[in-house]
C-alpha cells in the first residue's frame, strides 16, 4: 500500500513537472522533473505515513545551506 502511493505520486508528479518545464531544454527539464517528483513523492510519504519532513531525510535548510547553493551554482557556471 504504502509503496503504490509512492509510486503513484512520483509518476504524477513526474508527469506534471515534465510538461510544466518543457520550456526549459531537455537537460534541465529532465533533471528537475526527476528531482521534484522525488521530493515531493518522499516529504507526502513521511507526512502520511511517519508524521515528518524533509528535515527527517537530510533535506532541511540549515544555516549553511545557502553557502552550498552559491558554491554549487559557482561551481557549475
Amino acid at each position: 500500500m504504502r509503496t503504490g502511493i509512492f509510486m503513484l505520486v512520483a509518476i504524477v508528479v513526474l508527469q506534471l513537472c515534465s510538461v510544466l518545464l518543457g520550456w526549459a531544454g531537455l537537460l534541465i527539464q529532465a533533471a528537475m522533473a526527476v528531482f521534484a517528483a522525488a521530493a515531493v513523492a518522499n516529504t507526502l510519504a513521511l507526512r502520511i505515513f511517519e508524521r515528518g519532513g524533509l528535515d527527517s531525510i537530510g533535506l532541511g535548510w540549515r544555516p549553511g545551506s545557502w553557502r552550498n547553493v552559491l558554491l554549487g551554482l559557482g561551481g557549475g557556471s
